[in-house]
């Protein structure tokens, strides 16, 4: 469900920026010109048109996961019923254990697709070494870029 979430955004005829016209672009250039050369806008000026669309894609993700749990509430409570269909009580007790299990991973998982989102639009490029050594984890020592 997750990979067919967002596979309209991966089309090659997609374009991020169809909603905007030349004059709202244009209008973000200037806003964000600061000391930049002129013909050459800067990195502002597309975090200020890309944030906008990046802030799309939160809602439907955490709505599909809301879908895919209640979708594994019921197909437990099928299970559940079919399994101790003899032992109704038994079986009431054993769906109360299972969706706490379940609001817990799905507390988890709420928390994951959040800084998935969130690490996109934070997302910053940079070569520099001493930024990747001081202010990430992920970076091995010995995997940054000599200059």
């Amino acid at each position: 469900m997750y990979y067919r979430l967002y596979e309209e955004l991966t089309r090659r005829d997609f374009k991020v920026t169809e909603g905007y016209d030349d004059q709202f672009m244009n209008q973000a250039v200037l806003l964000h010109e600061g000391d930049s050369m002129p013909g050459f806008p800067s990195a502002d000026v597309f975090n200020s048109l890309i944030q906008p669309q990046i802030e799309k894609l939160h809602q439907p993700a955490l709505d599909l996961l809301q879908e895919v749990y209640r979708y594994l509430e019921d197909l437990a409570d099928l299970i559940k019923d079919q399994t101790f269909a003899r032992f109704p009580t038994f079986g009431t007790e054993i769906m109360d254990k299972i969706t706490e299990v379940m609001q817990e991973e799905r507390k988890k998982a709420t928390e994951l697709v959040e800084a998935l989102i969130e690490s996109e639009e934070t997302y910053m490029f940079t070569n520099d070494p001493e930024y990747l050594l001081s202010r990430t984890d992920i970076v091995p020592v010995h995997g940054v870029p000599k200059i």
